[in-house]
């Protein structure tokens, strides 16, 4: 049981790096600044649905740290603590652009957030800085004020057809066929592959999607029981999922 715990963990925090979205840069906005920030927050989550938020930001020239005037030489992410305690089927994570999450003063950057809660709940979080006023020497700051909510799933539904989404696939554990439910934005096709513990690929299967809601079965009869991994590509997006074949 230990063992396959560690390989779970092991195998999500693969996929978690390898299909980790990379946000693009984009400010619009007059001087330095970050959006959302504390007061806009970030947007909710639903539980057992893929979760994706985006901050953009651009560093300033110069700021005020206790008080002090400063100028900056660049500003480093350290970490996001909180984004470890949500309950998830895939792990949250961060990735920044540059992905060093190392910004100079007067650039811009962003930092998205993914992963699939898998309970209801309020998570707040704490961003960890380090601000240069050199290249040797930084200030420590900490940002709090950050939340992700977690609220209870409605199914999708007409307005959501341009999302692509992904549900768990039912039933869960399956024991003969098991459905999987993908929501397309547009008519492409669904490219599906199964994995194993070791991260072999045992399984794939392409089907035509239509826009808004499809249903993919998979006849596990002949998989031998345990814990498998399913990713779902419509061409621009890749989902990973858990599934449990008795």
């Amino acid at each position: 049981m230990i063992a396959r715990t560690i390989l779970t963990c092991l195998f999500f925090f693969l996929f978690s790096a390898l299909y980790a979205q990379v946000c693009t840069p984009e400010w619009t906005g007059e001087g330095s600044g970050i959006t959302p920030d504390t007061t806009q927050n970030l947007p909710p989550a639903t539980v057992n649905t893929p979760y994706s938020a985006t901050v953009q930001f651009k560093v300033p020239l110069r700021d005020t740290l206790s008080g002090v005037a400063i100028s900056l030489n660049h500003l480093e992410l350290t970490g996001v603590t909180g984004l470890s305690t949500i309950p998830s089927t895939m792990p949250f994570n961060y990735a920044c652009n540059p992905s060093s999450c190392s910004f100079k003063a007067d650039s811009v950057g962003c930092v998205t957030i993914t992963g699939t809660p898998s309970a209801i709940g309020v998570y707040p979080l704490t961003i960890a800085t380090k601000v240069y006023l050199t290249l040797g020497v930084f200030v420590p700051v900490s940002v709090g004020g950050y939340r992700i909510t977690v609220t209870e799933g409605v199914g999708i539904t007409p307005s959501d057809k341009s999302i692509f989404r992904v549900q768990q696939n039912v039933p869960n554990p399956a024991q003969k066929k098991t459905d999987i439910q993908v929501n397309l934005p547009a008519s492409s096709l669904i490219e599906m592959r199964l994995f194993d513990m070791l991260g072999t690929m045992i399984y794939k299967k392409i089907v035509k999607g239509m826009p808004g809601k499809n249903t993919i079965m998979v006849d596990v009869s002949d998989f031998n029981p345990g814990i498998y991994f399913y990713v779902i590509s419509n061409g621009e997006n890749v989902i990973t999922r858990q599934m449990v074949v008795d």
